[in-house]
């Protein structure tokens, strides 16, 4: 498995939010909020891109698309999946992601 979520990136964190009954749910930090009818959401934190693949590349992604090729990453890692060696018709993929590039203009523009 391989997590990026507000409460925890990577599994151990992720895990160890949810045991101990950690919310992410916080007041807007990311940006200026304040014409929004609300303030509060689960913002990811402390996300390094350059963590998980070359700055180059990271760059020419949505921020939403970094944290999925991050978390694919971990998933293979934790998975000790090599794709040498293992049976790649053997492998599902579940990604789930509330918004993306298609929604991030509309969600830019505050609304009337």
């Amino acid at each position: 498995m391989g997590v990026v979520a507000p409460n925890g990136i990577g599994l151990d964190d992720f895990w160890n939010s949810i045991v101990r009954g950690w919310s992410a749910v916080r007041r807007i930090t990311s940006f200026d909020a304040s014409s929004y009818p609300s303030q509060i959401a689960a913002e990811i934190h402390h996300f390094d891109p350059a963590d998980y693949m070359e700055p180059r590349n990271a760059r020419r992604l949505d921020r939403f698309a970094q944290f999925a090729l991050a978390a694919a990453q971990m998933a293979v890692e934790d998975a000790e999946f090599h794709l040498n060696r293992d049976d790649p018709y053997r492998v599902g993929v579940f990604m789930g992601t509330p918004s993306g590039a298609e929604r991030r203009s509309r969600l830019s523009t505050p609304s009337s």
